[in-house]
């Protein structure tokens, strides 16, 4: 592969948490949708089935104070993303112009 490639791979996966040993068990993995910008669909589509191909099967442990963590983060963005304004600013130039006054008349 050429150069760097940036793009976003979206997954869902299944969960289960021990409370008692404080640790969350990540497992049946699978993405479902990838988008890398500077790709044709049948290679993105490439792409998709050979990461599931590569993470079948796959169980991942990790601390369950770290997946509570991650996921107030992403809550965190949802609300920031939530409020975010993305009209255009007003156009002043398009409004009718006032006159101008010379300062002191």
């Amino acid at each position: 592969m050429e150069g760097t490639l940036f793009g976003a791979v979206w997954m869902d996966a299944r969960v289960a948490v021990d409370r008692d040993s404080r640790t969350a068990k990540i497992y049946e993995v699978k993405v479902t949708d990838v988008k890398f910008p500077s790709t044709k669909p049948e290679e993105q589509a490439n792409v998709k089935s050979f990461l599931n191909e590569q993470i079948e099967g796959d169980v991942m442990t990790i601390s369950l104070d770290r997946l509570l963590t991650a996921m107030e983060v992403v809550e965190k963005q949802r609300a920031m993303d939530d409020n975010l304004n993305n009209d255009p600013p007003k156009d002043h130039l398009q409004e009718p112009a006032g006159r101008a006054h010379p300062p002191g008349g």
